[in-house]
C-alpha cells in the first residue's frame, strides 16, 4: 500500500528563492507493509534528485541510538541529472548532508520518522545547494 504524505510530513525549504531548475530535488513518500506476522512496519522512502548541474557529494549522519536507512548507505557520489532514493524504517532520525564535491559547506535534508514523520531542509550549519522539498 503506498500513502501519500503530505498532509503528515513537514516537508520546508527556508527560502522560497532557492526553488529554481537548477535544485537538488528531494521527493518524499510513505510506504506501509505487513510482514509475515502481520505486524506493520512502516517505511518513508527519500528521493533525491541532481538538477545542480555539477555531480553532488551524499554523506549520512544518524541520531544517537537510532537505525540507519535499510542498507547502511555509504558517503556517495550523485551525478548530474540522476537519481537516487533510500528507505528508512519506523524510528529513524538523522540527516543526509548534501555538498558539491571538495567543498567543506553542506546543505542538509534532516528528518525523523519518530511520530509524526518530519522532513526539512536545513542551511543553519552552512549553505551549499539549493534543495527543494515535495511530497
Amino acid at each position: 500500500m503506498f500513502v501519500n504524505l503530505i498532509a503528515a510530513t513537514l516537508c520546508i525549504t527556508y527560502d522560497a528563492a532557492l526553488v529554481s531548475p537548477y535544485s537538488t530535488v528531494i521527493t518524499l513518500a510513505a510506504t506501509s507493509t505487513l510482514t509475515a506476522t502481520s505486524n506493520t512496519s512502516l517505511e518513508i522512502t527519500i528521493a533525491i534528485t541532481n538538477l545542480y548541474r555539477t555531480q553532488l557529494s551524499l554523506s549520512f549522519g544518524l541520531n544517537s541510538s537510532f537505525p540507519p536507512p535499510l542498507g547502511n548507505p555509504q558517503p556517495t557520489i550523485l551525478s548530474n541529472s540522476s537519481s537516487t532514493q533510500y528507505v528508512y524504517l519506523t524510528r529513524w532520525a538523522g540527516r543526509v548532508a548534501v555538498k558539491p564535491n571538495l567543498s567543506p559547506y553542506s546543505s542538509k535534508i534532516e528528518g525523523s520518522f519518530t511520530s509524526p514523520p518530519d522532513v526539512d531542509i536545513s542551511y543553519v550549519d552552512s549553505y551549499s545547494v539549493p534543495i527543494t522539498c515535495s511530497s
